[in-house]
C-alpha cells in the first residue's frame, strides 16, 4: 500500500472518450530508476544473510 501511494501521482488518466478507457504511467528519470534498483538490491542482500 505504501508503494502504491508513493507512485500515485505518476498515473495520468486518458481522455474521457479514449479507446481503452484506461490511463498510463508517466515515466520518471534515470535517477529514480537507479534508486529503485539499489533499494531492491539492498533488500535482496539483507534477505540472503
Amino acid at each position: 500500500m505504501r508503494e502504491a501511494l508513493r507512485i500515485q501521482d505518476r498515473f495520468a488518466a486518458e481522455p474521457l472518450f479514449a479507446k481503452t478507457g484506461r490511463g498510463y504511467l508517466k515515466g520518471e528519470g534515470v535517477a529514480t530508476l537507479n534508486k529503485i534498483k539499489s533499494n531492491l538490491r539492498r533488500k535482496a542482500a539483507t534477505k540472503s544473510k
